[in-house]
């Protein structure tokens, strides 16, 4: 089994756990939390990148990407995906939300106030740009013309 299929297989794993996990999350009452909106954030944005995940799984044998290039789309879909997640479920246990998410804060404003104190950096910022590369990768390599796609290989003949 080559490499590119190892981490199809990982990460269409990654992903139905993702959702899975996210799926579980949406089970936690309002009553367990101080910060409710954040288990719905987290609960959302689990789910939701959890189906990402399996879609960059499926699409993964499109990639033209080398080992160490690879490893790095990996490591940030993954790193990316489970912290994004994981900002909502932390600040909805600990009470706090971050000064980044303006009409969340104007309209369900956290019980103990804007960024932590005890956090050196945001998550919500850690997990955004641990995901940009991938995405920004991906979004690139659909633009590539150069590629005869099966639009133009109906035409080829005409």
């Amino acid at each position: 089994m080559s490499l590119k299929e190892k981490m199809r297989r990982w990460t269409l794993f990654l992903g139905v756990l993702q959702l899975t996990f996210g799926c579980l999350v949406g089970f936690i009452p309002p009553t367990a939390v101080p910060w409710f909106r954040g288990i719905v954030m987290a609960h959302i944005e689990f789910t939701v990148n959890g189906i990402l995940v399996i879609t960059l799984g499926l699409l993964l044998s499109e990639l033209q990407l080398g080992t160490p290039a690879l490893w790095t789309w990996f490591a940030t879909v993954q790193i990316g995906t489970w912290t994004n997640g994981a900002a909502g479920l932390v600040g909805a246990f600990i009470g706090y939300s971050s000064k980044l998410m303006t009409t969340i804060n104007e309209k369900f404003p956290a019980p103990n106030g804007l960024d932590d104190p005890r956090r050196p950096f945001s998550e919500v910022q850690t997990s955004r740009s641990a995901q940009s590369p991938a995405i920004l990768k991906k979004s690139a390599e659909s633009l590539d013309f150069r590629r005869t796609g099966p639009v133009e290989a109906a035409f080829q003949d005409v």
